[in-house]
């Protein structure tokens, strides 16, 4: 039996992407503002994908010179508390490279408590507070993990 896998996103699964956006998100991302996300030469997106070929989960992330800053993260409702999102995280965790890239940054919504409590059992930490950062003005929290976090909580 076929293993649930992770890859790069295709254009074909973008009408599966915005049903779990919908179902995720209080201001999900219009079609065209996904697509045109994803076209921009410093964005990746992913996918996670189950036997049935079924889109379980996807993120989209950017890349800069020094860090990796994730711009969606969501999981359909169906799939939630089963590791995908862990395993996207992860995925973008191993591609941090202590000589190139050494850092993750998440923007959290103040009202995802959800969301917040799990970046801080996967050992992101909020490392600032951000008024006004959404487009609905709500606040938001930068959340971050380095490349040596994972050392520094493995001695601990």
């Amino acid at each position: 039996m076929p293993q649930p896998r992770i890859r790069s996103f295709q254009k074909r699964d973008l009408d599966l992407v915005l049903d779990i956006e919908e179902l995720s998100f209080p201001v999900p991302w219009e079609p065209e503002r996904f697509e045109n996300e994803v076209a921009r030469r410093a964005v990746v997106a992913m996918v996670y994908t189950i036997p049935n070929k079924r889109i379980a989960g996807y993120m989209v992330y950017e890349h800069s010179k020094k860090a990796f800053r994730l711009l969606r993260l969501a999981v359909h409702p169906d799939y939630r508390r089963q590791g995908v999102a862990t395993e996207l995280l992860n995925k973008l965790y191993g591609k941090l490279d202590p000589d190139r890239k050494t850092s993750i940054f998440i923007p959290v919504r103040e009202t995802n408590l959800g969301a917040q409590l799990f970046l801080k059992s996967s050992r992101y930490f909020a490392i600032a507070v951000c008024d006004n950062y959404y487009p609905d003005l709500e606040t938001g929290y930068i959340f971050n993990r380095r490349i040596d976090d994972h050392a520094e909580c493995a001695i601990a």
